[in-house]
């Protein structure tokens, strides 16, 4: 699994598109007035000449070795072991987990789950939430800034 950290990962997607998007218009406005000032057929030339050295130094000069990167998912998560024959056509699944809470450590409960919560979420739980039951009356759910 890949997870970026939990502060990191929102802002990853924009400055991809920020600094390839900036790129374009930067190489534009540069090989634009290089053929403005000198002509197309010089522009061109040396705008393919600078692709290749560039293309070279990609492949000599890798951005990152992913053998050596770190993976893992941040904090203390230990992957279950899965006692089902998972296949990729499975389908969606549920997963259910139900805590017995006296009435007096319903608050703290509640505050540990949504740290809990919180932790998930940099690993991947997106729809992660909480049901409340309190004796005979319905499930009613919590939304993850109830208080």
């Amino acid at each position: 699994m890949r997870a970026s950290g939990g502060i990191i990962a929102p802002f990853c997607p924009p400055l991809t598109s920020t600094f390839t998007y900036g790129g374009i218009a930067g190489g534009s406005w540069l090989w634009g007035s290089i053929a403005v000032n000198y002509s197309l057929a010089w522009a061109l030339g040396w705008s393919a000449a600078a692709s290749m050295v560039v293309a070279v130094l990609g492949l000599k000069l890798p951005v990152s070795n992913r053998s050596g990167s770190d993976l893992e998912p941040w904090g203390e998560f230990a992957s279950p072991a899965v006692a089902l024959d998972l296949k990729p056509r499975s389908g969606p699944i549920l997963i259910t987990t139900e805590y017995s809470i006296s009435e007096e450590n319903v608050d703290v409960f509640l505050d540990v789950m949504r740290e809990r919560r919180h932790i998930q979420s940099r690993v991947g739980a997106r729809l992660d939430t909480d049901a409340r039951r309190s004796g005979d009356l319905p499930v009613d759910g919590l939304s993850p800034h109830a208080s």
